[in-house]
């Protein structure tokens, strides 16, 4: 089935962030400043709709256009305008930029929305991002709904048809998931997680933020807990020096920095937490880990054994996903094409009662002529 408009799709897409993908990224970032006026003057295309979506790994401008421009043109006027609006520019890594068309375009932007093209296979979070930059997109926003629409029912479908979004892959969805698991009932649980650095604050948010759990946090550096997304009432921050003072919990997590000092701390607190109960769960995701033989743990290797596999099973669920993909185009196409069919008959519709009073006003100056 073909359109009867036209889509085209320029963005830059990276499946590995270092920190050139990173600067790139922050430097592609179309700027706040954008608007309406500023689209007609410098894009120099007639545009329907046009959207800029950002996520954590690309940046891209859709653009619904019902005039045929060739691609040489359509690619120099995309790349200025680009260029002119982005935070630093894009001048310096131009080649990288890549273009879809048409239904090339509304399939690449379903699979960027199911992960398909992010760092994770699957990455859940992706949707979210793709739908919210198309809602705040320009012009004729109506367009764009039905694309993002589009995009949600796929997503639906994805979930229901495959395996796509099954399996946690990051390292501390992962340890909290083992610790769940391990407490069973949640009521009354409490932890500590040793380490407030990027790690720790996301297990200490799964934890504590999206299941309720209690916590402990210790940390080199002081930490306000209310300047956190932290529960105030069942989180208590304790210096490294004050952690004998700690006791009644079910589970460790442990994501410190390894050097001699943490070696040293971490010794001293399970030799004492030891001593107060021998049914904590101990959870190492430093990297190489902290924890020894001389105790039962769970590290960082068995975590990303289990990440590696959900890996895999996802990359198994990727060309179904692809597949279910190309068969719902048909869908918004039809969608996109009764919406700008409806358009054109109402256009013809006043464009008929314009010529008919038009003709009767002529009738009636003549008349008035004539007597």
């Amino acid at each position: 089935m073909n359109l009867n408009t036209n889509i085209t799709l320029a963005y830059i897409n990276y499946k590995r962030l270092d920190s050139d993908a990173l600067k790139k990224l922050h430097s592609a970032k179309i700027t706040e400043q954008i608007s309406e006026k500023s689209i007609i003057k410098d894009l120099g295309l007639e545009v329907r709709s046009i959207a800029f979506i950002e996520k954590c790994n690309a940046v891209m401008i859709l653009i619904v256009h019902d005039e045929y421009y060739s691609k040489d043109f359509l690619t120099g006027r995309i790349l200025s305008f680009w260029d002119k609006y982005s935070n630093a520019g894009i001048v310096h890594f131009i080649r990288e930029v890549q273009f879809k068309y048409n239904t090339d375009a509304l399939q690449f932007l379903a699979e960027a929305s199911s992960g398909l093209h992010s760092v994770t296979v699957g990455d859940s979070q992706v949707m979210s991002q793709i739908v919210s930059g198309l809602n705040s997109g320009f012009f004729d926003t109506k367009m764009l709904h039905f694309i993002s629409g589009w995009i949600r029912n796929v997503i639906k479908d994805v979930e229901l048809k495959t395996s796509l979004f099954e399996g946690n892959t990051s390292v501390e969805r992962i340890a909290s998931e083992i610790i769940l698991d391990k407490l069973g009932d949640k009521k009354g649980a409490k932890g500590i997680v040793l380490g407030y650095g990027q790690s720790g604050k996301l297990v200490a948010k799964i934890l504590n933020v999206e299941n309720a759990i209690h916590l402990y946090i210790a940390n080199r550096s002081q930490i306000d807990i209310t300047k956190t997304e932290l529960d105030q009432q069942s989180v208590v921050y304790k210096r490294f020096d004050e952690l004998e003072e700690v006791d009644d919990i079910d589970f460790c997590i442990v994501a410190l920095e390894n050097n001699q000092q943490t070696q040293e701390l971490i010794q001293k607190f399970i030799k004492n937490i030891n001593s107060k109960s021998n049914k904590i769960l101990f959870v190492d995701i430093s990297t190489p880990p902290l924890l020894d033989n001389t105790i039962s743990f769970i590290d960082i290797e068995h975590i990303s054994k289990i990440a590696n596999k959900n890996i895999e099973n996802r990359k198994q669920a990727a060309n179904k996903t692809q597949r279910l993909i190309v068969k719902k185009l048909d869908s918004v196409i039809s969608t996109i094409n009764t919406y700008i069919g409806k358009e054109y008959i109402n256009e013809q519709k006043n464009t008929e009662f314009n010529l008919d009073r038009a003709k009767l006003d002529l009738a009636v100056k003549r008349n008035k002529i004539l007597l």
